[in-house]
C-alpha cells in the first residue's frame, strides 16, 4: 500500500533491511568465503578500510590482511575495490526507484 508521498513502506522497510548487510546477497559465491574472509571483504567494502587499518584493527599483521583478501577474491573471482564500485550503483539504482515512485 502506498503512503501520502506515494511510495511503499513495505518495500522501502525491505531496502533499509537489505542496507543492514547487502553482502550475502550482492557478492557472489559468499557462502563460499570463510568468516575472516567475510569480515574483511566487510571491512573493505562497506567500511572502505585499508589493509592496514584492518590489520590493526583485526591484530593481526598487514600481510595476512592481504592475504585474506586475495583468497577470498580468488573464491568471487571480484575484487572487493570493484565489488564496493558495484555496490554503489546498486544502492543508487534502488534509491532511484523509490525517487521515482514519489
Amino acid at each position: 500500500m502506498a503512503d501520502k508521498y506515494g511510495t511503499d513502506q513495505e518495500a522501502i522497510e525491505e531496502f533499509i533491511e537489505w542496507l543492514k548487510d547487502p553482502l550475502p546477497s550482492f557478492v557472489p559465491n559468499w557462502e563460499l568465503l570463510t568468516p575472516r574472509q567475510k569480515e574483511i571483504f566487510h571491512m573493505s567494502i562497506c567500511r572502505g578500510l585499508t589493509h592496514r587499518q584492518m590489520a590493526f584493527e583485526l591484530g593481526i599483521s598487514h600481510q595476512t590482511v592481504k592475504n585474506h583478501s586475495w583468497e577470498g577474491t580468488l573464491r568471487t573471482e571480484v575484487k572487493p575495490k570493484d565489488l564496493q564500485d558495484m555496490l554503489i550503483g546498486e544502492i543508487q539504482r534502488r534509491a532511484d526507484e523509490f525517487v521515482q515512485l514519489s
